[in-house]
C-alpha cells in the first residue's frame, strides 16, 4: 500500500451509483470502464464478524433481503441479489465481502477510499475487523480509510499506524485542524453544501487534500474545484463529459 496519495478531481461514489448497483464488483467494474482512477466504497459488518461492502445497516434498500444486516452470517448474505434491484441486467450479483472487494478492486488497477460505518459496533471492534480484512489480500494501489467516526479512526491508527486516514465531516468545525493533526489524517472528506470559500482556503493552505461529497452537478463542481477544493465524489461521471 502507498501512502503517497494523489487525488484526482472526480471519484466514483460507492462505484458509480447511479450506472450499476451501489458497493457491487460490477459497479466497481463499471468506474474502470468509464477511465474512472478512484472509487469510493463503504464498508460495515454483518452478524458472522465479517466486513462485508454495504452503505445501510439494513438490507431492504439494496437487496432482496429484508431486516438488520447484523442479523445475517455472511453465508446467509451469499444467496442475496443485490443487483436486480438497479436493473434486470444485474440480476444475481452477491454481496462482497471487503477482501473480495479489494481484490477485485486491485485487479481493475483502481484506487479506494474505503468509508467505515461503524453504527453499533465498537469503535475498537470494528477497526480490529478492518484490519483482519485488510491482512487477507495484498492491495497494491493507494487506499484511504475514512470514517464519521473518529474513534474508529483512531483505533485504527494504533493497530496500523502505517494506514493513511481521511476524516469525514459532514460540517467542517472549527477544530477541525486539532482532529486532523490528531490522527495524523492525509486528508478531509465533508459535505459539499456545507463548506465555504473560507474553510476550503484554510484546508488547502494547511496541506490537506479536501475531498466533498456528493456532487452530480458540473456547475457545482466547477465551482468547488475553483475554491480548491481536490477532489469531489459523484454518481455519475459521465455528467462531466457534456
Amino acid at each position: 500500500m502507498s501512502n503517497n496519495i494523489t487525488f484526482p478531481p472526480l471519484i466514483g461514489h460507492r462505484g458509480v451509483k447511479e450506472l450499476a448497483p451501489e458497493n457491487t464488483l460490477a459497479g466497481f467494474e463499471r468506474a474502470a470502464e468509464l477511465g474512472l482512477t478512484w472509487i469510493e466504497i463503504d464498508t460495515t459488518l454483518c452478524g458472522s464478524g465479517e466486513c462485508v461492502i454495504m452503505h445501510d445497516d439494513t438490507l431492504d434498500r439494496c437487496s432482496n433481503g429484508h431486516g438488520a444486516l447484523i442479523d445475517f452470517n455472511f453465508e446467509q448474505l451469499q444467496q442475496l441479489d443485490v443487483g436486480a434491484w438497479f436493473a434486470p441486467s444485474f440480476q444475481g450479483e452477491q454481496l462482497p465481502s471487503l477482501s473480495q472487494a479489494l481484490l477485485y478492486i486491485d485487479r481493475l488497477g483502481l484506487n479506494l477510499n474505503l468509508e467505515i460505518k461503524t453504527y453499533q459496533q465498537s469503535p475498537k471492534h470494528m477497526a480490529q475487523a478492518v484490519c483482519h480484512a485488510l491482512s487477507q489480500v495484498e492491495f497494491s494501489h493507494s487506499l484511504v480509510i475514512s470514517s464519521f467516526c473518529h474513534d474508529t479512526l483512531a483505533e485504527l491508527k494504533v493497530l496500523r499506524p502505517d494506514l493513511a486516514l481521511g476524516v469525514l465531516f459532514e460540517e467542517v468545525p472549527t477544530d477541525w485542524l486539532c482532529i486532523m493533526r490528531r490522527l495524523n489524517a492525509v486528508s478531509l472528506h465533508c459535505d459539499s453544501d456545507l463548506l465555504n470559500e473560507t474553510q476550503a482556503k484554510a484546508i488547502t493552505a494547511a496541506g490537506y487534500p479536501l475531498l466533498c461529497y456528493t456532487v452530480n452537478n458540473k456547475k457545482q463542481a466547477e465551482q468547488l474545484w475553483q475554491m480548491g477544493v481536490t477532489s469531489i465524489f459523484t454518481d455519475n461521471p459521465l455528467i462531466f463529459n457534456k
